[in-house]
């Protein structure tokens, strides 16, 4: 019953969302970011 409710919720969110534009670019954004603030690579569970 809990997987229901979060699709609904999903659903319901999905209508709010905006697309990102340059979404290609977030890799570089994302690589970038952890250089400067110089971020270990974390394990996600």
């Amino acid at each position: 019953m809990k997987s229901r409710s979060v699709a609904v919720a999903l659903i319901e969110i999905e209508k709010k969302m905006r697309r990102v534009n340059n979404d290609e670019k977030l890799n570089l954004l994302r690589t970038t970011l952890k250089t400067e603030l110089k971020l270990k690579k974390q394990k996600v569970a």
